[in-house]
């Protein structure tokens, strides 16, 4: 386990709530893929079954889904903005780098440079 969930665990235990986060990436993407966003113990080892089966089953046998991969899907599914947010199309809130880079700057991804990629980075919630 990472050191940074194996602390945050810790943390929790003792406050006896779920004080801090420490969730890998692989966490992340499971939480927002598969699971529901409610703080429970049974929600969280769901999450951390999850991830197992995912680290130590898929990506060891099949090769297809590497770290890279993870972060590339988490980008584009993680909530970037105000889910108040209405689309011309009706959709609401904004998910993924594409409907960030919309969002913000009026671009594509690939037309993003530095800066505004680094603010795009820094107010993903809670990453």
């Amino acid at each position: 386990m990472e050191k940074a969930f194996v602390s945050a665990a810790i943390a929790d235990i003792k406050e006896k709530r779920f004080a801090r986060g420490g969730s890998t990436l692989s966490m992340q993407l499971v939480k927002n893929v598969f699971l529901s966003r409610e703080k429970t113990i049974g929600r969280k080892a769901e999450e951390m079954l999850m991830v197992w089966l995912i680290e130590n089953w898929l990506v060891t046998r099949t090769h297809t889904l590497t770290k890279e991969r993870m972060f590339e899907i988490y980008l584009n599914i993680v909530e970037w903005g105000p889910t108040a947010y209405k689309w011309p199309s009706g959709k609401r809130g904004v998910y993924g780098v594409r409907e960030a880079a919309l969002f913000y700057y009026a671009k594509q991804p690939s037309e993003l440079n530095l800066g505004e990629c680094l603010y795009l980075a820094s107010i993903i919630p809670k990453p």
